[in-house]
Parts: structure tokens; C-alpha cells; sequence
């Protein structure tokens, strides 16, 4: 072999050599966006993870006070529902007695209206002999 081809055949191996070490070093920044930007993707969902978690730990204190507000509201309820019961029973035992009360006076009304009425009917009967 010959000192020219041997020096050819050392340069394309250069050129090789080079077209290698190019590619390796588009390759390796390929790696390296593609490292960067999983990483911030990582970082983006780390944050989005903490802010959810954050969100449903509220949302789960504002569940607790919402429960808390139900329940107060049933107890109020049950307790208006009491009242109310107590107050239909005292309609129903006032109703009861102002019934009793009512047919005691439209007795009485009848007894005097029967005991006018007979005077009246005896007055008339008798004025005869006043007049």
C-alpha cells in the first residue's frame, strides 16, 4: 500500500470518525432535550400533584364543615318537628275542650231562650186579663 492511499484511507476514517462524533454529539443533545424536558414534565406534575392534593384536602374540610352544618340543621329539624307536634296536640286539646266549651253555652243558650220563650208565651197568655 502506498503513503497517498494510506493517507486517504486515514482521512475518510477521519471524516468516519467525525460523522460519528457529529451524530453522537446530536444524539446526545436529543437525550439531553428529551432528559430536560422530562424533568420539567416531572417537576409540571409534582406541582399539579401537590395543588390537587392541597384542593382535596380542602374540599374534604369544607365536606367536614358542610356535615357539621347538616347535622346542626337536622337537629334544628327535629327539634322544629317537636314543637310542631307539641303544638298540634295543644291545638287538638284546646279544639277539644273550646268544643266542649261551645256546646256547653249553645246548651245554656237553648235552656234560656226555652225559659224566655215560656215567659214570654205567659206573659201573653195572662196580659189578657191585665188589659
Amino acid at each position: 500500500m502506498t503513503k497517498a492511499k494510506l493517507n486517504e484511507a486515514i482521512h475518510e476514517i477521519k471524516i468516519e470518525i467525525k460523522d460519528i462524533d457529529n451524530k453522537h454529539d446530536r444524539m446526545y443533545t436529543e437525550l439531553k432535550n428529551n432528559s430536560d424536558n422530562l424533568s420539567t414534565t416531572i417537576v409540571n406534575l409534582n406541582d399539579n400533584i401537590k395543588e390537587q392534593t392541597k384542593m382535596m384536602r380542602e374540599m374534604v374540610q369544607e365536606s367536614k364543615i358542610m356535615r357539621s352544618e347538616i347535622i346542626e340543621i337536622q337537629k334544628e329539624n327535629i327539634s322544629r318537628d317537636h314543637q310542631l307536634e307539641s303544638l298540634e296536640d295543644f291545638k287538638d286539646e284546646t279544639s277539644e275542650k273550646m268544643g266542649k266549651k261551645s256546646r256547653e253555652v249553645l246548651v245554656l243558650m237553648g235552656i234560656v231562650a226555652t225559659g224566655l220563650f215560656g215567659i214570654i208565651q205567659a206573659a201573653i197568655q195572662v196580659s189578657h186579663y191585665f188589659f
